[in-house]
């Protein structure tokens, strides 16, 4: 049996957030483009870093329209989220279906 222990990103408060809201059928590339476009304004110089952080409506993985899976760092519906500067919506297989559910 594995023990599984939660370690959330460590946000730096001078730091912009960066939330991506990932959801079940979100597409590889739109989640991992610009992550890694936030993810790598820490090694700039010049420009404000971002700390970059999953939210979802669940701590259980998600998996990707190709197949990924993704652990979320956040639950939108129970956690208490840091402040979040900059929301990135992925586009995602049947979204907006989702999106009226939510």
């Amino acid at each position: 049996m594995v023990k599984e222990t939660r370690q959330l990103p460590k946000l730096e408060p001078s730091n912009y957030n960066v939330a991506f809201l990932i959801m079940n059928g979100t597409f590889n590339t739109e989640f991992t483009a610009p992550f890694d476009i936030f993810q790598h304004t820490k090694f700039r110089k010049g420009i404000k870093a971002m700390n970059t952080f999953t939210v979802a409506n669940t701590l259980e993985p998600i998996t990707t329209f190709e197949g990924v899976r993704i652990l979320p760092d956040f639950d939108y519906t129970k956690d208490d989220l840091p402040k979040i500067d900059i929301l990135v919506v992925p586009s995602a297989e049947h979204s907006m279906d989702s999106d009226l559910k939510d």
